[in-house]
């Protein structure tokens, strides 16, 4: 297979869990080995000939489109480089690039049709598929999930949680859903996602952000819900006072000033004291049952009661 000629892939949005093209750029940079930059990464001027590949119309922060024109004016007079027409933005920055290009890829036939009369070598591609894990979901003896904010995630006790569910000799999955806090970035999220994935490769599952109904589907049907703190649960904890009300079987970490409403091996399982998990039928509809009870104790009504208080 002949390569491109281009060396590097410069984009613009570098998350590729929140970015289509991002996606794009990452997959392509991989498959060709080569790294993908960040169109402000001064590092791009070591290499010989970069791919800009990302959307001009994305591009709304006026200080980032007037260093980003600065870039392509600097290109423009000499640099090789090629470029990746995701969609026309239809702006006189965005022409001056694709008549200066080495090579133009287009991403459809019209974008093709409109720029192949004014230039030579201009390529007509398409979106590829970019659905990369699309391994199915494994129906385990055991499945665990998890959601709320990735910044609350410890991996002592999830290798503790590990060695527990191990110890069943039953087998395991670990099904993981996205949250994330304001100040935590996203960089920062993924990173602790990649460390559970290693803790429980290749029974690990990425569900990405999904809406109430999908969570309470996943509290409803997986055998236990996991959830560890800072300090221990607490009372402000909504996740877990959510999984309760829903019944799931919370396996969670005890602290100081957790509430007496969690009590171990009765409507919780601290990990802490957890020796080994029961997959009895009874048992664990006796968990649920007594998660709903505990449920009712914070339920919200009770919490606007609360506040009406004098």
């Amino acid at each position: 297979m002949k390569k491109p000629s281009f060396d590097c892939v410069i984009s613009y949005r570098m998350n590729s869990q929140l970015s289509g093209v991002a996606k794009l750029n990452l997959t392509l940079a991989n498959s060709l080995n080569i790294p993908v930059i960040s169109v402000f990464d001064k590092t791009l001027w070591n290499y010989g000939h970069p791919l800009f590949s990302f959307r001009l119309s994305d591009i709304t922060d006026k200080r980032d489109q007037e260093a980003i024109s600065e870039i392509f004016e600097k290109f423009k007079s000499g640099e090789n480089f090629s470029v990746y027409v995701h969609v026309m933005a239809d702006i006189p920055l965005e022409m001056g690039m694709i008549m200066a290009a080495e090579t133009v890829y287009t991403s459809d036939n019209e974008i093709f049709e409109q720029l192949s009369p004014l230039r030579s070598k201009v390529i007509e591609l398409w979106s590829p598929p970019l659905i990369l894990d699309n391994r199915p979901i494994l129906e385990t003896d055991i499945t665990v999930f998890c959601f709320g904010m990735a910044h609350k995630i410890h991996k002592d006790m999830f290798l503790k949680l590990r060695d527990l569910l191990a110890k069943t000799g039953k087998s395991y999955s670990l099904l993981m859903s996205t949250a994330f806090h304001e100040s935590v970035t996203f960089d920062e999220s993924a990173g602790k996602f990649q460390e559970i994935e290693k803790i429980f490769e290749p029974n690990f599952f990425h569900l990405g952000f999904l809406s109430d109904a999908a969570v309470s589907h996943f509290l409803r049907n997986t055998t236990f819900y996991a959830a560890f703190f800072e300090g221990g649960v607490k009372q402000s904890n909504s996740t877990v006072n959510s999984a309760l009300q829903l019944g799931a079987v919370v396996i969670t970490n005890f602290g100081p000033f957790s509430p007496s409403y969690l009590v171990h091996d009765k409507n919780v399982i601290d990990i802490h004291q957890c020796v080994s998990l029961s997959l009895d039928v009874d048992q664990l509809t006796s968990f649920r049952n007594e998660a709903r009870r505990a449920s009712s104790l914070v339920a919200f009504d009770k919490f606007v009661e609360r506040m009406g208080e004098r």
